[in-house]
């Protein structure tokens, strides 16, 4: 009777891992920048791409890249939205030309993380 017991828990501790963890192998590794209001160029609403040895890294997540760039928003704001140096408010950018140019909302929808994967 006791084996039948320890038994059910096992297999309920296997299932609840299974379903809280995702595979690893479909998540990537993202680095979030931060970039100084100071370099954005506020009346061409652009930076140009050299911008970026200014910019201030606030870590990597860790996320599927199918992902949307919107919903990866939310899961950025639970992470670090506490930290006192971290934005409230932030953009994303996109690299046009020699530009950094930000996404309109309704490209957040559309973008997903592959789009911002580092080429491998």
């Amino acid at each position: 009777m006791s084996s039948q017991v320890e038994n059910q828990r096992s297999i309920s501790r296997t299932d609840l891992i299974s379903i809280d963890r995702p595979d690893t192998s479909q998540l990537v590794d993202l680095h979030i920048y931060i970039i100084p209001k100071n370099v954005w160029k506020n009346r061409q609403n652009l930076a140009e791409n050299e911008v970026i040895k200014q910019a201030v890294s606030a870590g990597f997540v860790h996320v599927p890249e199918s992902l949307t760039i919107n919903v990866l928003r939310q899961y950025i704001i639970d992470i670090c939205g506490e930290e006192k140096n971290f934005p409230k408010e932030f953009s994303y950018l996109r690299s046009v030309g020699r530009c950094l140019t930000k996404v309109k909302p309704h490209q957040e929808e559309e973008l997903k993380v592959k789009n911002y994967r580092p080429p491998m």
